[in-house]
């Protein structure tokens, strides 16, 4: 009768944890595969937002091999905006470069016109440089860069051009 009691109880425990499997993989297994999705959609989340603030602040790897630097041939001489309470009148000169990315699908069409149309470009570049002061120039150097990066990258309506750099830069 021991025996028999024995089994009916180990019977009992048996119907019992196989009916706390089954709780458990109708419970528990559906809500970690819905973690699981959850995960996976805020790190593709996370992932398109450095790539679009990467994009937003114009960073992007270049190999040094793609990049080719077209100079404008003159130094422009600049009048800045004055600051208030400044009847001074300041000046920069400045001499750039243009930055392109030759392996970008628009290079064929635009890197001779930046030759042609450098009275367009300088142009361009007066009129950011003259909407700043001289105290903003010289404190965010970074920032008129990137202003003037964006003008010229809407003037050709492409972002084949990465970068400006300067030869010269020189305000008083």
């Amino acid at each position: 009768m021991k025996k028999s009691l024995l089994n009916i109880i180990t019977l009992a425990v048996l119907v019992v944890n196989l009916v706390l499997s089954i709780v458990m993989v109708f419970s528990v297994v559906p809500a970690s595969s819905k973690m699981n999705d959850m995960i996976t959609k805020v790190c593709t989340a996370l992932d398109l937002e450095l790539e679009s603030q990467q994009k937003a602040n114009g960073k992007k790897d270049y190999k040094i091999e793609d990049l080719e630097e077209i100079a404008l041939d003159e130094e422009l001489t600049v009048e800045v905006k004055s600051s208030e309470g400044d009847n001074t009148k300041h000046y920069g000169a400045i001499s750039l470069a243009i930055v392109v990315d030759n392996k970008h699908e628009d290079y064929a069409t635009y890197s001779e016109s930046i030759t042609t149309k450098s009275t367009l470009i300088k142009d361009a570049v007066t009129d950011v440089i003259s909407s700043f002061t001289v105290e903003e120039i010289q404190s965010n150097k970074d920032g008129v860069q990137q202003a003037i990066l964006e003008r010229l990258q809407k003037l050709f309506d492409s972002d084949f051009i990465v970068r400006i750099a300067y030869k010269k830069w020189l305000f008083q």
